[in-house]
């Protein structure tokens, strides 16, 4: 009796000692990752999102602060995303520019300052810029916040809206559409069962766990498959996801508005070697465009001639998501496209 209780204490303190080496390891590797690695947390803050604002499509809360991904965000009365700090003297009349996006619009994991809308900001000192991109966001939501927007905003003379290849789906879209609706807060842009919510949780919490998933999974060029096969439907289905900027179009036509779409690649199109196809979404979208008369630029091969590499120009593990310098790339292409600023180094 007394030898088997032994052999079970030896079994516990084993156990336990094993256990205790293991947290060890993964404390130790989560300390590494925080402090080495440029990774930034999948979060953002809950009651960002206002059900409704504009037609069906919801906007971001209005003179609300929180965070995305890691970093802090500020909105104005309007619901659009600000510097906190900045200081706008111009006079009531002045010309405004209105961006539309959707999370790579609004920015996260990237000051507003650093943001496309801020550069934009800081090099059009004569022009205030509206930047009212939100998460999820696709074409039906451009169309529904354009239109009234730039009814409430007569000093609007330019539109821009920043096209990501996911924009022809509405699942995120319709998803957090459906959670504001019921809520007025979503607790996150994905759900289904408790794997995905164990991954939400440890993706907000853990730089370990997203280090390790990246190691072990190519999400970017997931992601990018998943967005190809929208595509991958044909002609009818990349002009029924336009129209509704053909019918904002209409509208900004009507009160001499102008607006130029700009297409936005994916990390995973931009690595050395892909395949011809993987470039379909932007001719597609291109053929499109032209069709129906919609003004825009191509910025795939901007970003490919920039002389960085593709996973320098998104956030870390990012299938999408522009870094500081993919913003800057991004930012200078549309100064000199709408304002007429010179490229700088």
């Amino acid at each position: 009796m007394n030898k088997s209780r032994s052999e079970w204490r030896k079994r516990i303190t084993l156990l336990v000692g094993s256990c205790a080496l293991v947290f060890a390891i993964l404390l130790v590797g989560e300390a590494a990752c925080r402090l080495f690695t440029p990774i930034n947390f999948l979060d953002n803050s809950r009651g960002m999102f206002q059900p409704k604002r504009f037609g069906n499509s919801y906007g971001n809360t209005p003179n609300f602060e929180g965070i995305s991904f890691g970093e802090p965000f500020k909105t104005d009365a309007n619901g659009f995303r600000v510097v906190p700090e900045f200081n706008n003297s111009l006079p009531p009349g002045a010309p405004a520019m209105l961006i539309l996006g959707d999370s790579v619009g609004f920015g996260p994991a990237v000051s507003d300052d650093r943001t496309i809308a801020g550069l934009l900001r800081a090099r059009s000192p004569g022009t205030r810029v509206y930047n009212a991109s939100a998460i999820g966001y696709d074409t039906f939501d451009y169309r529904n916040a354009g239109v009234a927007i730039i009814k409430a905003k007569p000093e609007i003379r330019s539109v821009i809206v920043l096209l990501c290849l996911n924009d022809v789906s509405d699942a995120s879209a319709q998803l957090i559409r459906s959670q504001t609706s019921n809520t007025g807060e979503p607790a996150a842009v994905e759900s289904g069962g408790p794997l995905r919510a164990l991954n939400n949780f440890l993706r907000s919490r853990s730089k370990l766990y997203l280090w390790l998933k990246n190691l072990l999974r190519d999400t970017q060029l997931e992601y990018f498959r998943a967005d190809l096969a929208n595509y991958q439907k044909g002609e009818a289905n990349v002009d029924a996801a336009i129209r509704p900027l053909t019918e904002l179009k209409t509208e900004l036509d009507a009160r001499g508005i102008s607006m130029d779409v700009f297409i936005l690649p994916n990390e995973a199109q931009l690595r050395q070697g892909v395949a011809l196809d993987f470039f379909l979404p932007q001719n597609m979208l291109s053929g499109a465009f032209a069709k129906n008369g919609i003004d825009f630029l191509d910025l795939t091969r901007t970003f490919l001639e920039s002389g960085l590499r593709s996973k320098e120009l998104f956030l870390y593990g990012d299938p999408m998501h522009l870094s500081e310098a993919g913003m800057k790339i991004a930012a200078d292409e549309i100064c000199m496209r709408v304002i007429g600023c010179r490229n700088q180094e």
